[in-house]
């Protein structure tokens, strides 16, 4: 496949190799894993200082962080894939193995917990369940699980992983669409933006998410989320000209946004009901949010790899937390520390395990990555 439409120059490209995205991810994985963990083991702060700080960590929402990195980074992973086929096998080999593993633990656990007994046992369900949980439906559930914790779901933060397939078919089909002239793709690709952007309001407005049709459409499709993705293309598409202002800018750009959220939080009366802290915050927060991401992954760029010495344990600390978050809840552990140290170090050492094992390994399967890519034009 020859340069893809709108392709970045080169002078992008070699800028790319060292950022804070790792760290970025894991961040934000990590707030997903707090929130939670505040919301099913009831952790809730009764200080008012501690209240605040949770609205204030609550307005880092970890999932909308994810889509913009993903469309960031997604969007060059199409431009220098080579074909169709290379892009495919790279996204199938980021997602599916490392999935596939934490179902064989999920399964682990339901036999552990003494769950899975005679009474509530059907091979069919579970055969049923088994294959969308490892193929493209992980939202999926069946009326043997109904009595776990968590609405009957063993794993329920994998809701965003068919969103995210979703995102991986939308952006050749945008690449395909629009023209090839770098300044016509850029304007075209803001236009598609600002229309999902006004069908996302559209449907978080409208439809009732306990109804079949709004829990397909808030869970289950991309659309209420496909433009906070676009948004990370966007930046991607025009980092020389948005680079000024993000390359070391992140204090600025977070003072900013923390700024605007705490106003809409504290504000005016009209501002109450607005969605913070949500994974469908509003559009002019998600516009912020996505230009204080990126600028994290540039400012102070070698703080990552530093401190984690390139050791991305981001997914499998995403996957696996609301596995052992239901795990603690079943078995009905009264202690609080407890259940927090159960839940952090079962979780966080999967995501170690996962990394090393399973998701480093298959990675290194990977043609053309972005890091090779970036390293290889660097050295021409």
């Amino acid at each position: 496949m020859s340069q893809a439409p709108g392709a970045s120059t080169p002078a992008t490209k070699t800028s790319l190799r060292v950022n804070n995205f790792d760290l970025i991810r894991l961040l934000a994985a990590s707030q997903v894993v707090i929130m939670h963990m505040v919301l099913y083991l009831q952790l809730q702060p009764t200080s008012a200082v501690g209240k605040f700080l949770l609205v204030v960590f609550l307005n880092f929402p970890g999932v909308p962080i994810f889509f913009v990195i993903s469309g960031f980074l997604i969007s060059l992973s199409w431009e220098r894939s080579g074909s169709p086929g290379i892009y495919a096998t790279n996204r199938f080999l980021r997602l599916f193995p490392a999935l596939w593993v934490c179902l064989i633990v999920t399964i682990i656990v339901l036999l552990a917990s003494g769950y899975l007994t005679s009474g509530v046992f059907s091979t069919q369900e579970f055969l049923r369940w088994i294959f969308w949980q490892a193929t493209i439906y992980q939202t999926y559930t069946v009326d043997m699980l109904r009595g776990f914790p968590t609405h009957g779901a063993p794993n329920g933060s994998l809701w965003s992983i068919p969103v995210e397939m979703q995102f991986y078919v939308v952006l050749p089909i945008i690449y395909l669409l629009l023209p090839k002239s770098k300044k016509a793709f850029t304007w075209g690709l803001i236009g598609i933006t600002i229309v999902l952007a006004a069908v996302s309001e559209w449907i978080i407005k409208t439809q009732d998410p306990t109804s079949k049709q709004g829990f397909f459409l808030l869970m289950i499709s991309c659309l209420p989320y496909v433009y906070m993705f676009l948004f990370g293309v966007i930046i991607q598409k025009t980092l020389p000209i948005l680079m000024p202002i993000l390359r070391g800018m992140f204090i600025p750009w977070v003072a900013f946004y923390l700024a605007v959220v705490l106003i809409l939080h504290y504000g005016f009366d009209w501002f109450t009901g607005i969605r913070l802290g949500t994974n469908n915050p509003p559009i002019l927060i998600s516009a912020i949010m996505a230009m204080t991401t990126i600028s994290g992954a540039y400012t102070f760029p070698r703080l990552s790899g530093w401190l984690l010495r390139s050791q991305d344990i981001s997914y499998g600390t995403y996957i696996y937390h609301m596995v052992f978050i239901n795990l603690v809840l079943y078995l009905e552990i009264a202690n609080v520390a407890w259940q927090i140290i159960i839940v952090v170090v079962a979780t966080y050492g999967c995501a170690i395990l996962s990394w090393k094992f399973i998701e480093q390994p298959t990675l290194a399967l990977k043609k053309r990555t972005l890091r090779t890519s970036a390293t290889a034009k660097l050295t021409k």
